[in-house]
């Protein structure tokens, strides 16, 4: 079966991208999540927007759909604008957020980060798609930071490791 997430590209008026701090992975990425029951694609990635930066966001245009045949994942991403909120309200998830330039991305990015922030700030008429593979390399070790979160989760922040911390 195959897992649809939604992310967003937030861009500064100066063009730089909002990247959250992931509390779990250490690694820098797009405000993004799963995709719930009943829920659009447009409406998920607005809703893990607003729980991982604190924006409220309304959807500007589709980038396009990644699809990551190995993960047996399709991420679905979006330009969002700002409309309101407080960055000092996001989640748990999040433990610092940074604008950047597409050029400068941090060293320390999620997987696919690169790819559908260049193609955000591409002037492109329709939504692209594109199939991303990794390496055995990076499979084993995505493996082994999602068994890492998984125990984390289990152990250490305990049942209430889902809930909002502000």
């Amino acid at each position: 079966m195959i897992k649809h997430l939604s992310s967003c590209v937030l861009l500064s008026e100066k063009g730089e991208v909002l990247l959250g701090l992931r509390n779990d992975f250490r690694v820098w990425g797009l405000p993004g999540g799963t995709v719930e029951a009943g829920e659009t694609f447009e409406q998920a990635a607005i809703r893990e927007t607003r729980e991982e930066t604190g924006y409220v966001v309304e959807v500007v245009r589709h980038i396009g759909d990644y699809h990551r045949p190995q993960a047996g994942r399709v991420q679905h991403a979006y330009i969002g604008r700002i409309t309101g909120g407080d960055p000092s309200r996001h989640d748990w998830e999040t433990d610092a957020l940074g604008w950047f330039a597409p050029d400068a991305l941090p060293k320390r990015l999620a997987p696919a980060v690169k790819i559908i922030v260049t193609d955000a700030v591409a002037p492109q008429a329709a939504p692209v798609q594109r199939e991303i593979t990794f390496s055995l390399r990076q499979r084993i070790v995505f493996r082994l930071l999602i068994a890492g979160r998984t125990l984390y989760q289990r152990f250490v922040r305990g049942p209430w490791s889902n809930q909002r911390t502000s």
